[in-house]
């Protein structure tokens, strides 16, 4: 399990999202269920549906 501060980059446009978690793996596994999850609390945030927009393939994730 890795802890820490993670960084998501949509190569098409450049936006970045940063976050933290203590279990980084699985907050980007859960983050992309909720995009595509209409029940999740998070399905209409700005990342989710920037997911659903562009597609998961365009985007990256790294451990900053």
């Amino acid at each position: 399990m890795i802890c820490g501060i993670y960084r998501i980059t949509n190569k098409i446009n450049g936006k970045k999202y940063i976050g933290q978690s203590v279990n980084i793996e699985k907050r980007w596994t859960n983050e992309i269920a909720s995009a595509f999850n209409e029940n999740s609390a998070s399905f209409d945030y700005p990342l989710s549906r920037a997911f659903r927009k562009y597609g998961i393939e365009n985007f990256s994730f790294e451990v900053v």
